[in-house]
């Protein structure tokens, strides 16, 4: 369970689930947000030897 944290004081969420945790008593709602994939990047060039 996720904890609600108020000054010194910490309790559970009264309501959690897949997407939401809120506490009514101190007004806070968490929403779960998976992170965005990561954009596909093109191949970089090979490294290559600078001419001597």
């Amino acid at each position: 369970m996720t904890r609600c944290v108020s000054g010194d004081r910490s309790h559970d969420f009264p309501v959690e689930d897949s997407v939401q945790a809120y506490c009514q008593e101190h007004g806070v709602r968490l929403v779960w947000k998976s992170p965005d994939p990561l954009p596909e990047l093109p191949n970089p060039e090979p490294a290559t030897e600078p001419a001597t």
